[in-house]
């Protein structure tokens, strides 16, 4: 059987927009570019041209440190990953490299010397990754602080790289969406890669309970469930905003039972247009009846 996942020939060439060409723009041009060809063309990224992939990482990097720090990057980029260390360790090796192939060599230094913090010490790694650390490491914020005083550098250097690129192709804006399409069809693995990633994200959504309980509400309730808005603590539970075929209701989900709210309205017994009973955090086979003040207790009321 052949192996969906396994290489094949990289592309040759990755595709900016005229328009896209000037200061960092064409940063992300190629950080859009690769995000299309792994999203949308299902190319895995050892199939995109070496200089685009580079420049992503060191665009994530970039991002990560500005934002909150190496710390937040090394965590932030172990939990993409799912855990798995192999690609985890690739990934921090890949900005190194793009660091060093794009002449940013204060930026390089520096990075080396922040792998050195925990090289040889996965324990050592794995305390430093914490994006909201309780306790400070004095060695990573020396490194923070050397980082913001090089300013934009890496930008610089990473746009430069791109635009000299044998690797770059140029194309007409009016031409991108379809060359862009092009490649996307191209990929001779496409639709079995894709079959075999859906069913990975259904297999998944299947254990997720916030997935399976906002699939029961929404079936008791005739909807059709679309997705998910952002959630937050509510009342000892979870709230999360259900989007619907009949527009986003709020769903919470609390220790034994989770309820869905008409689309529009507040958190209020009166708006409630399902419940479901839980066990283990999932829907329970058999719902047994409701007790009385039920509600009241979800609403953080007592009967008097």
């Amino acid at each position: 059987m052949q192996d969906i996942w396994q290489k094949q020939q990289q592309l040759p060439h990755f595709l900016v927009a005229e328009s896209r060409l000037a200061g960092r723009e064409i940063i992300q041009a190629a950080v859009d570019f690769c995000n299309l060809m792994t999203d949308n063309g299902l190319y895995t990224s050892h199939e995109l041209p070496v200089i685009a992939r580079q420049a992503y990482l060191v665009d994530y990097y970039l991002a990560q440190v500005n934002n909150g720090g190496h710390r937040q990057y090394l965590a932030n980029l172990k939990a993409g990953v799912g855990g798995a260390n192999a690609v985890f360790e690739e990934n921090l090796g890949a900005v190194a490299a793009g660091l060093a192939a794009m002449g940013a060599s204060a930026n390089h230094e520096l990075y080396r010397r922040f792998l050195a913090l925990f090289e040889g010490s996965p324990e050592r790694r794995d305390r430093l990754a914490v994006a909201f650390p309780s306790e400070p490491d004095a060695d990573a914020e020396a490194l923070d602080s050397e980082f913001y005083a090089l300013g934009d550098a890496i930008d610089t250097h990473s746009a430069a790289a791109l635009r000299a690129s044998p690797r770059l192709r140029v194309v007409a804006d009016t031409a991108f969406d379809g060359e862009v399409e092009a490649l996307i069809a191209g990929n001779p693995l496409r639709a079995a890669r894709k079959a075999k990633r859906d069913a990975d994200v259904e297999a998944s959504r299947a254990r997720d309970p916030m997935w399976v309980c906002a699939r029961r509400l929404c079936f008791e309730a005739g909807l059709a469930h679309q997705g998910f808005t952002a959630g937050h603590p509510v009342n000892g539970g979870m709230l999360w905003g259900v989007v619907t075929d009949r527009g986003v209701c709020r769903m919470l989900i609390a220790e034994d039972f989770a309820v869905l709210m008409a689309a529009g309205t507040e958190l209020a017994p009166e708006n409630m247009i399902a419940r479901i009973e839980l066990e283990g955090g999932m829907p329970r086979r058999d719902p047994p009846k409701r007790p009385p003040g039920l509600l009241d207790r979800m609403f953080g009321r007592r009967r008097p």
